[in-house]
């Protein structure tokens, strides 16, 4: 059996909950990281691996970014997701999330500058299928299904072909 993924949640936000519900039921290692105390203690201790308080720009003090297999990026913090992003850069994580439409993620990358040029293939934004979502649960199974899929080396297409 393949050891369980092991997943990274940057932002505890409210819409951050399902997300680490839904991964966490997959049993899927998550390790969920924010810079503010009180939306880490919104998360439910039995569904994160790990919860971490930490400033974005000092996250890999505490964390071996490599030993990730996707980060999903989503504190609705600009400055927050920037700081995330650069960290992000130095590692070899393949999947990277981002929640925000993609003109969010365009500003970023020109704001990060200079970076690692694989950093931009890496960064899938805005992060999820588009599947309708419009409720936090039913956005946090989109990103879902995208990360399982980009794990699995899956493009994440119907499987019933008979209909597109």
């Amino acid at each position: 059996m393949d050891p369980a993924p092991r997943i990274l949640v940057l932002g505890a936000g409210p819409d951050a909950l399902p997300v680490v519900e839904f991964m966490s039921q997959l049993g899927w290692h998550v390790t969920v990281v924010d810079h503010r105390s009180a939306y880490l203690g919104r998360i439910n201790v039995d569904f994160s691996s790990n919860m971490l308080l930490q400033s974005p720009a000092m996250l890999q003090d505490d964390l071996v970014l490599n030993s990730f297999a996707a980060a999903v990026v989503m504190s609705h913090n600009l400055a927050a997701d920037r700081q995330y992003l650069a960290q992000l850069s130095k590692s070899d994580i393949a999947f990277i999330g981002l929640l925000g439409p993609a003109a969010r993620k365009l500003r970023l990358l020109d704001e990060l500058g200079e970076i690692d040029p694989n950093l931009q293939q890496r960064i899938h934004g805005p992060v999820g299928f588009d599947i309708g979502a419009s409720t936090p649960e039913s956005i946090a199974l989109s990103i879902t299904a995208q990360v399982h899929a980009s794990m699995k080396f899956r493009s994440g297409q119907a499987l019933d072909t008979s209909h597109v």
